[in-house]
């Protein structure tokens, strides 16, 4: 029987089993060109071997690294930062000068702003709430050491602390109005680190280990993923590439493998056939087609694994803007929909945006070297809530996104005070690192407010607003921007 092998993506690397006594003369068939099959072909010919096709389905290659010309840099529609120092794309990017700068990733909850309507805002209940929230990942975590609470959901246990911290005192309805409004962003906080939330089992807490000691993540420059991606492409010379080439079928029963292929002109069986074959599709793509895509199928508990192993679901939505409105510290926005009956159920899913934070930003508007004035927001949506805006026209999701955000356009926002705690313990992830990302849309031209510096900055020449800025540049906080952990998770009802 011929050798199929499947790479998984975990740290960048293509993990894959191949004989090094193998024939220098194989002939091997990679499926995928994202990350792991470009890997596995430029360390399979720094071993000698030139005999290598790679199948993708798609028109280019990068798989869920995927980004759009914006300005002077590239809208990352797929990956986005570096989490943690201990991997490849860590290594890659640092030899290649795209880090710019490292950002805990509890911060997109716990350095948040937070944005309601003038007259629901209330700096006592939100550092109440955070005094509660911040605590609790440590609390977890401790939980996950005990197997007893391996199968265990996160959601329900929130769900009793939630109850027990609303009842220790009374609570008037604007309160817990309140208090529910921001118990939907930290939920969504961590629907956005791992994609989940109700079923996402204690386990993770404790069986996953990055080797990182701390959970951080690195921002990177306005190119990206991008520059990562051709660098590992530059390994690969083009003719090695079959691009619209949908591997349908792998048929390993013989001596050698043969492929069923679905091109623009029809489904046929590659002329070709292989040694050695070595799957890179994404676990989204596995839990799809892996009871059809190989003959004869797996063995049923690799079947089982598949189907049983958690996977989120994530969408990011880029709004840009005329003139950004927000306010300039760096720190991501939480919308809090305090009174939820004027707007649409679709609105109930975002309450995360973070600025878009390139170095030198491309805008008209205003050039600022710590990317402090800019005109792109990015909306997160994660779980369900990623699944039901998916599919909504962009036009009226431009409409929906406009009418949740005027009541803000007021800047009226508090931050938790200082002197609350804060966690810095890691953020577990989950098993394994391979993701396939939900497609982003553009949302272009919704309303925005005239920057308060924009009238007199604007006058100026690009130079003169640099020295002008550089001086200003001490008085305003560095950026912060969430971080980006796209993670499977172990679900509670598969242990």
């Amino acid at each position: 029987m011929a050798k199929c092998h499947f790479a998984w993506l975990v740290r960048l690397c293509a993990l894959f089993v191949l004989s090094y006594a193998a024939p220098r003369n194989a002939s091997i068939a990679i499926i995928g060109a994202g990350f792991a099959g470009l890997s596995a072909v430029g360390r399979l010919r720094e071993l000698a071997f030139e005999d290598i096709t790679i199948f993708e389905a798609l028109n280019r290659y990068g798989g869920r690294v995927h980004s759009i010309p914006y300005g002077k840099g590239r809208l990352q529609q797929g990956a986005q930062w570096v989490n943690g120092r201990h991997n490849e794309i860590y290594r890659i990017a640092k030899a290649l000068g795209l880090i710019v700068r490292q950002e805990p990733d509890s911060d997109v909850f716990a350095e948040a702003d937070i944005y309601a309507g003038n007259r629901d805002l209330n700096r006592t209940l939100i550092d109440e709430f955070y005094a509660f929230a911040l605590p609790l990942e440590d609390k977890y975590k401790s939980m996950g050491e005990k197997a007893s609470n391996w199968d265990v959901g996160l959601g329900p246990v929130y769900a009793r602390d939630y109850q027990a911290f609303l009842s220790l005192r009374p609570r008037s309805k604007r309160e817990l109005n309140f208090f529910n409004a921001l118990s939907e962003f930290f939920m969504g906080f961590w629907k956005g680190e791992y994609g989940a939330f109700q079923d996402y089992a204690f386990a993770n807490f404790e069986l996953w280990n990055d080797g990182e000691g701390e959970s951080v993540s690195f921002a990177l420059n306005e190119i990206g993923y991008q520059a990562i991606s051709d660098y590992l492409k530059s390994f690969v010379p083009d003719d090695l590439i079959k691009y619209g080439h949908l591997v349908k079928v792998v048929n390993y029963t013989g001596n050698k493998v043969s492929l069923t292929i679905e091109t623009d002109g029809g489904t046929s069986v590659y002329p070709k056939q292989f040694d050695y074959v070595i799957v890179t599709s994404s676990l989204g793509h596995l839990k799809k087609y892996a009871k059809t895509m190989l003959t004869p199928a797996l063995p049923l508990k690799k079947l089982e694994a598949i189907d049983s192993i958690g996977y989120g679901n994530f969408l990011k939505i880029f709004l840009i803007y005329d003139q950004p409105w927000w306010n300039y510290n760096g720190s991501s926005m939480a919308t809090l929909k305090v009174k939820r009956s004027t707007t649409s159920t679709h609105m109930e899913h975002f309450h995360t945006f973070v600025a878009l934070d390139w170095e030198d930003n491309v805008s008209l508007s205003l050039i600022f070297e710590n990317a402090i004035f800019i005109e792109i927001l990015q909306a997160w949506l994660a779980d369900q809530g990623a699944i039901q805006v998916d599919g909504v026209p962009d036009g009226l999701l431009m409409e929906l996104i406009t009418s949740h955000l005027r009541p803000f356009r007021t800047l009226k926002f508090l931050s938790p005070t200082k002197s609350s705690e804060r966690i810095g313990s890691a953020m577990i992830s989950s098993v394994a690192l391979i993701l396939m990302y939900q497609p982003s849309q553009q949302i272009c031209q919704a309303e925005a407010i005239l920057s308060w510096l924009n009238p007199l900055i604007s006058r100026c020449s690009l130079l003169e607003r640099r020295r002008i800025l550089a001086c200003i540049r001490p008085l305003l906080e560095p950026m912060k921007v969430g971080s980006e952990r796209r993670r499977e998770f172990w679900s509670c009802n598969q242990l």
